[in-house]
Parts: C-alpha cells; sequence; structure tokens
C-alpha cells in the first residue's frame, strides 16, 4: 500500500504529463507533420517521467531531495531546449537530440555522485558509530 505523499507525487507526475500532451496539442495543428515538435514532446515526457520515478522513490535525505532538485532542473532545461529549437531551429533536430542525451547524460552522472555520496555518508556515519 503506498502511503499519501507517494500518491500525492504520482497525481502530479501523472497531471504534469498529461498537461504537457494536452498543451503540445493546443498548440500545434497537427504535431506530427514536423519532427521536432513529437520529438521535443517525447523528451518532455521523459524529462517528466523520470522526475516522477525520482520522486516516488527516493527516500527522504538531503542526496534523495537533491537528486529530485536536479531532475527538476533537468526538466527545466528540456523546457527550454524544446521552446528554443521548435522556435527558432526546427530543422536543427540532430542537435536537439544530441543536446537531450547530453542532457541525460549529465543528469545519470550526478545521481550516480549522490547516490555514492549517500553509501559513504552512511559508511562513514556506521563506522563512526560502531567503534
Amino acid at each position: 500500500m503506498l502511503n499519501k505523499s507517494k500518491h500525492i507525487a504520482l497525481v502530479c507526475g501523472a497531471t504534469s504529463i498529461a498537461v504537457t500532451i494536452i498543451f503540445y496539442l493546443l498548440t500545434f495543428d497537427s504535431i506530427f507533420t514536423v519532427p521536432m515538435r513529437w520529438v521535443s514532446l517525447m523528451f518532455l515526457i521523459l524529462a517528466e517521467a523520470i522526475a516522477t520515478i525520482k520522486t516516488f522513490t527516493v527516500k527522504r535525505t538531503i542526496f534523495g531531495i537533491s537528486n529530485i532538485v536536479t531532475s527538476i532542473v533537468h526538466v527545466i532545461v528540456v523546457l527550454m531546449l524544446s521552446i528554443v529549437f521548435v522556435n527558432l531551429f526546427p530543422l536543427m533536430i540532430k542537435k536537439y537530440i544530441l543536446l537531450n542525451i547530453l542532457a541525460l547524460c549529465i543528469l545519470l552522472v550526478v545521481a550516480v555522485n549522490f547516490a555514492l555520496q549517500a553509501a559513504q555518508t552512511v559508511l562513514s556515519v556506521s563506522v563512526f558509530f560502531s567503534s
């Protein structure tokens, strides 16, 4: 059984994904005519799903909260990239995809770094209290 905060995180994540899809469908007449539009929608949904999953699974520690904040920053970066590339550079789809993959890799490195720091902190605290 899920607790109340996990229900709220799941509902907020699903709502943000639904609002993003509705916004794209209302903004553009035909979303599938220009590949940049649906690719940017795909990356936005992926970033929101990653943030929702992290919020759903991360423990309430300083490293967990930092991990969630980096996911939110990632969503903002992907949103800004989408706005710039969809409106100004719709033909530079390859650069847009590479920039999003780079942002995903940076997010992965930061997440692994936070996980390692959290594990090291737990280990040092347990060693401190055992001696």
